[in-house]
Parts: structure tokens; C-alpha cells; sequence
């Protein structure tokens, strides 16, 4: 079957709605914000043949020159029938037209008919981690915001927990790799915070009850606990992290009073490269050019004499 595949406006709100609740459930998380998704991110929707909507996703630009992939649902009655391939195909033509070289998600292991959508796509899988969450702890904060240089850059860069991550950290709901570049963004942003060894990067929402933090270099235990500290002190309700999925980071969670959340328990994440689109050069005189030329003032930038129809070539 050929599904339409367009971007989402608000007057697709209650049938997006629709597609959550059974897709997923009466809790599904993407129902209280979906009208800030379809407002801030580039959501696509697909239809069958009828117009019923039987699909989404959304897509949004990172600061790597990446772009995330999130909130993908699919009817029941449509799954392994393309659905899922046609949005991302097009959001792969998004990302070409747009300079954008990857394509980013992340899935539930036990999701199998996600993981095995994604894989029929192109993602190949290049870290595992696993969501946490924990509770506010009374006490002063120890860290104090921490801006880039090169000690900073050395310490994340050697960092074994980035290393466990296989060079990929979690910022808020989102992965981003541990580059320069990145580790820079994030610091021009204020994120970092820091103790002794300890780095971390806080991203909470100011209109939520969650602190979003990662740990990035130091002691997992003392990064876990700064957390909670800071989170009382904002006043968040609860304390939210993607960890690698290791053993000895999943102890340490436990241990500071982390359990994995609802969902994330295992959270597969995985890549797609997607080739620059092929940029046309211009070949067709611009007026400046053409008067240049009616003027007697030679050769403009180069061109021959003989002036035709606008030529494209690409």
C-alpha cells in the first residue's frame, strides 16, 4: 500500500490524539505535549488512501548538525506495512535538502517491531543505555557552572563514562556525540557543572517536574548525588538520566536510589548517514552580468558571450 506522508498542523491535533491512544495507551506520554511537538518540532504524519492517519513521527535538528527522531506511532492495523519506512524516508529527504549529514532515534530493545523498522531503514545500532529515575535529595549543591577550556575538554575526553557510552551522552531526552564541537555547544549553553573531578550538564524544563541531567566525567555515584542535589534546589519533583547500559552503572543508580523508568529500560541507539543533496550550480547570467556586458565592460565573472535560456546543472 502507498502511504501519503505530509508535515502535521494543529488541525491534526485530535487525530494524532487518536493515533496515541491506540497506538500506545491513554498514557502515552507524547498526549500532554503534542501540541508544543507539532508547534517546535517538524512533525509528518502518514495516511492511507482514505486520509485516516495511521502514522508519525517527529524530527528536530541537533547540535551536532544531526537530527532526532522521536514520538514515532503507528495503528496497530498498519504495522510492518511501510508506514514507519515512508516517514522516515521522508525525513531523510528533509535532512539532504537541508544540510543535515544524520539521522538519530533511539528505540526500546524490546520493541522488536520498532527495532526491526529502523534496521529495515538503514540505522545500524551504535550504543545501548538505560533511562533512570530517582528522587530530589536535601543538601547544598557542590558544583558550580563550568565553561569551556581545554582541562574541561580533557576531562570529558577521557572520561570512562563517555567511554562506556561509546562516545555518545544523553542531553535531555536526545543523544548527542562526545566531540569538541558538542562539548563546546553544550558549555556556551551553560549546561556544564562541575566539582572536583566531577562534570555533569544539567537540562531541566522550566515548565516541568523533571531535572534531565548526564553525567559526563567523575565519580558516577557523586554525579548521581550532585544531581539530586540540585534538583531540590530547583525544585523539581524528580531526577531523570539515560546511563550506558552497563552493570556497573545500573549498580550505581540502584544504589543512589535510581530504578529504570517505564520506559528506556534498554534504549537501542542508532544512526543513519544521509548524503548531501546535490547542489546545482548556477549557470544563467544575473542581471548585473547581463548589463556588464550590453555596457561593453567584457566579461563578467568569466562567461562566454553567448547568452541563452536558463540552464541548470546538477
Amino acid at each position: 500500500m502507498t502511504w501519503s506522508v505530509r508535515r502535521a498542523s494543529l488541525h491534526d491535533k485530535p487525530a494524532l490524539q487518536g493515533l496515541c491512544r491506540v497506538a500506545v495507551g491513554p498514557d502515552d506520554y507524547v498526549l500532554e505535549g503534542l501540541e508544543d511537538l507539532i508547534l517546535r518540532s517538524v512533525v509528518h504524519l502518514a495516511t492511507d488512501p482514505e486520509g485516516r492517519v495511521v502514522g508519525m513521527a517527529s524530527y528536530r535538528p541537533l547540535l551536532d548538525g544531526a537530527a532526532w527522531l522521536g514520538q514515532a506511532r503507528t495503528h496497530p492495523d498498519y504495522r510492518r506495512q511501510g508506514v514507519a519506512r515512508a516517514i522516515i524516508d521522508s525525513f531523510a529527504g528533509l535532512a539532504r535538502t537541508s544540510g543535515v549529514h544524520t539521522l538519530r532515534l533511539w528505540s526500546d530493545a524490546s520493541n522488536e517491531e520498532g527495532v526491526a523498522a529502523f534496521s529495515a531503514a538503514g540505522f545500524k545500532e551504535i550504543a545501548r543505555f538505560t533511562r533512570v529515575v530517582g528522587a530530589p535529595a536535601r543538601g547544598t549543591p557542590k558544583s558550580k557552572p563550568r565553561g569551556f577550556d581545554e582541562d574541561l575538554w580533557r576531562r570529558i575526553d577521557r572520561s570512562p563514562i563517555v567511554g562506556k557510552g561509546r562516545r555518545y551522552a544523553s542531553h535531555k531526552w536526545y543523544f548527542l556525540p562526545a566531540t569538541r564541537p558538542v562539548v563546546f555547544g553544550l558549555a556556551a549553553k551553560g549546561a556544564f557543572h562541575a566539582f572536583g573531578e566531577t562534570v555533569i550538564a544539567l537540562a531541566d524544563r522550566e515548565d516541568g517536574e523533571e531535572l534531565w541531567f548526564t553525567m559526563w566525567a567523575g565519580d558516577p555515584s557523586e554525579a548521581i548525588e550532585e544531581a539530586c542535589r540540585c534538583a531540590h534546589a530547583m525544585g523539581k519533583a524528580r531526577v531523570e538520566t539515560f546511563v550506558p547500559h552497563d552493570p556497573g552503572f545500573l549498580l550505581d543508580a540502584r544504589r543512589s536510589g535510581f530504578e529504570p523508568g517505564s520506559w528506556g529500560s534498554e534504549a537501542v541507539l542508532a544512526e543513519l548517514p544521509v548524503a548531501a543533496a546535490n547542489p546545482r550550480r548556477r549557470v544563467r547570467p544575473t542581471y548585473r552580468e547581463l548589463n556588464a556586458r550590453r555596457a561593453g565592460h567584457g566579461h563578467a565573472h568569466g562567461q562566454s558571450d553567448t547568452l541563452g535560456w536558463a540552464r541548470w546543472n546538477g
